[in-house]
């Protein structure tokens, strides 16, 4: 049997290529090929459920997009399609030396935010305010200008993430704010978050 699967906005090379290697060890299955710029899939396989495979396959899979300042994940929903491209050679496991530029970690985005001027470190009172290390004020953290917000996905569980805010104080302090993100955001850091101005409710 043959499925052809139109995997749009899935545009993390490693984890596609983390996919197909996956499928590839799936008994029944015997051929895969893959196109990121194509975004297919294209499966020779024996009887297998084709649903389960499809679920299989979306939940592995993600995409990154921009929204406002902020990096986020976006899910992919696979369909079942004709495809209108060459199998040969687009749909190939992009060799090593092609892959794009591996996503951005929370200590690459530190990095780039000091090179950027934020210098300053910033952290969640007990009472959820936020102080800076620098001026040593205390703040109402609605009153702090958020000029950049990004989250990261932890590798293994998308509900273990931090989020990193590059902020400026009334005081003219730049500087970043960061936190866990998610269920386990300590009650200060989760008060913070709740009042930054531009920062999504944990």
């Amino acid at each position: 049997m043959h499925t052809n699967l139109r995997v749009d906005g899935a545009n993390c090379s490693f984890c596609l290529n983390d996919v197909v290697d996956h499928l590839r060890t799936v008994d029944g299955i015997t051929s895969v090929e893959s196109s990121v710029s194509e975004g297919c899939i294209a499966i020779e396989h024996d009887d297998l459920d084709v649903a389960e495979l499809v679920e299989t396959i979306g939940t592995s899979l993600h995409g990154v997009t921009m929204a406002a300042n902020e990096i986020v994940m976006s899910p992919i929903d696979p369909i079942i399609s004709v495809l209108h491209c060459s199998h040969e050679p687009s749909h190939r496991l992009q060799p090593s030396t092609a892959l794009p530029k591996r996503l951005e970690t929370v200590t690459d985005a530190l990095t780039r935010l000091r090179a950027d001027g934020y210098r300053s470190d910033f952290f969640a009172t007990d009472q959820g305010e936020l102080a800076c290390r620098s001026c040593d004020r205390t703040m109402n953290p609605a009153d702090v200008h958020v000029d950049q917000t990004i989250r990261f996905e932890g590798d293994s569980n998308p509900d273990d993430q931090d989020i990193v805010f590059a902020i400026e104080c009334g005081g003219g302090c730049k500087g970043v704010y960061s936190a866990a993100y998610g269920p386990t955001t300590p009650p200060e850091d989760a008060a913070v978050i709740r009042r930054l101005g531009r920062a999504p409710r944990p």
